[in-house]
């Protein structure tokens, strides 16, 4: 698989957790810190992209959520891309 970093709105990413499977207070912690100090680029998310050009999130999801809890545009995702060598 090709592997590219893009700067993508984590709003259209696509989560394959509930949000039961979610740690509230972390995501808050990281929202606090997001907020006062941006997101941290050395930390992309993982994702893959369908076949339909969506992006579904294969590590990273609190740190998603925390970055649309603290109103960041655009987040840096690591993008595999399938059949793609």
């Amino acid at each position: 698989m090709k592997s590219t970093i893009l700067r993508i709105s984590p709003k259209s990413l696509i989560s394959q957790q509930s949000k039961e499977q979610m740690n509230g207070s972390l995501v808050k912690r990281l929202a606090a810190d997001m907020r006062a100090r941006g997101y941290e680029v050395s930390q992309p998310i993982s994702g893959v992209r369908r076949e339909d050009g969506r992006i579904v999130i294969s590590d990273g999801h609190h740190r998603v959520a925390a970055a649309i809890r603290a109103g960041i545009d655009l987040v840096p995702v690591d993008v595999q891309e399938r059949g793609v060598d």
